[in-house]
């Protein structure tokens, strides 16, 4: 289905059909946001040679500017290598960025507005990040930030394959109309009893990749 056909009885139905499979697992990918902040804040924010120098909530926006098109594991390793550069941690020249260019661009000046340019983090991360263009990375910043909060939603492209919608024609008034269908969806259901809203987002995306044989790629 095109983004421009969206049609909630259609994306009820995908999300119903998903769920219902015997192939899905209910808590498969349920703590992984919060399973992912605690790794970043054991591993990177409070490990050496980083500890002391960037806070928890600006390399999360890091994490979530350097995403799009990009493998968890590929997208921690884009993270370490831009930060530990941009500190002089690293001079390896050699790394090669697996996101997009202007990604790492827009990462490398969240840092300088930070810590060069005296900017608040909340300024600079929304600056980086709360745009039309950038609403996934906004939710996803938003979820690792905060899993329990059901205000934000990250629509990804397994999500969108899971709905039956075509990834590469989502605009930002389609993205929100998605958001729409899938939150009255959630809560149609009574999943709010078992999920938060980013919860049960990591579930479907978790279970679609699971399916796909790759539990590890996210």
């Amino acid at each position: 289905m095109k983004a421009s056909q969206i049609n909630k009885e259609s994306i009820f139905n995908h999300l119903h059909n998903f769920t219902i499979s015997p192939n899905f697992k209910a808590n498969l990918g349920k703590t992984w946001y919060l399973d992912k902040k605690e790794d970043i804040l054991n591993n990177a924010i409070l490990s050496l040679p980083l500890k002391g120098l960037i806070s928890l909530n600006v390399y999360l926006a890091v994490v979530s500017i350097l995403s799009p098109a990009n493998k968890w594991d590929s997208n921690l390793w884009d993270a370490h290598f831009l930060t530990h550069r941009f500190f002089g941690i690293s001079t390896n020249k050699e790394y090669k960025y697996c996101t997009y260019g202007s990604n790492v661009q827009k990462a490398e000046l969240l840092l300088k507005r930070v810590y060069l340019l005296n900017w608040s983090e909340k300024q600079a991360i929304e600056t980086a990040l709360l745009v039309k263009t950038s609403l996934k990375t906004w939710n996803f910043y938003n979820n690792l930030k905060d899993s329990f909060n059901n205000e934000f939603l990250t629509i990804d492209r397994h999500v969108l394959t899971i709905i039956g919608i075509e990834s590469n024609q989502i605009t930002p008034a389609n993205y929100l109309a998605i958001k729409e269908i899938i939150v009255e969806y959630f809560y149609n259901e009574g999943l709010e009893k078992e999920y938060s809203l980013a919860s049960f987002q990591a579930v479907l995306w978790c279970n679609h990749l699971f399916n796909r044989n790759k539990p590890n790629g996210l």
